[in-house]
């Protein structure tokens, strides 16, 4: 008999402290229907559609987080792309700490497998229902850059979210401080 493969559907996510998340779950609420999206949680992906098993998940990420000191991290733009979960995001400048999680997660995860291709993190998901909003928004939104410099990361969450499941269906499971 063949095991069974387990399904691919926890993420592991940097989580920025709770009021730049307000103000940016504000955000993501704001843009999902005008995207055609769910709305869900603000965060940077380390490394999501994993198929490891609830239980030595934690012992990744608990691990993880001990050895992430809190990230300040500076924002570099505002962008949007056809990729149907990066269509409109913030960018994120390169982060030492950033690189080192993603390398360390793919070790103990045992597979490069959904690693973050570059630090941003998502605003909207989708298409905006009319394309001549992508503009005005990526101007309107870049001059949030001004007020709002950097984030600051505080926390790794475990997530149950992959590209298998509805975005509505997405919730946090654990978090772990990090540092």
């Amino acid at each position: 008999m063949i095991p069974a493969i387990a399904p691919a559907v926890h993420s592991l996510w940097l989580m920025p402290r709770a009021d730049d998340a307000a103000a940016l779950d504000a955000l993501i609420a704001e843009l999902a229907p005008r995207f055609g999206s769910a709305i869900f949680r603000a965060h940077v992906t380390v490394q999501g559609d994993l198929a490891t098993p609830l239980e030595p998940l934690r012992t990744i990420a608990a691990t993880l987080a001990a050895a992430c000191p809190v990230l300040d991290w500076p924002l570099a733009g505002v962008a949007s792309s056809p990729h149907y979960f990066r269509s409109f995001y913030l960018e994120l400048q390169p982060h030492a700490d950033f690189d080192r999680l993603r390398s360390t997660a793919a070790a103990l995860s045992g597979t490069t497998d959904g690693l973050a291709p570059f630090p941003h993190l998502s605003l909207a998901y989708g298409d905006p229902t009319d394309p001549a909003d992508k503009p005005p928004l990526l101007q309107r939104h870049a001059r949030m850059l001004d007020a709002k410099p950097a984030l600051r990361f505080d926390r790794l969450v475990i997530a149950r979210s992959a590209k298998s499941l509805a975005v509505a269906n997405w919730s946090v499971l654990e978090s772990f401080a990090l540092g």
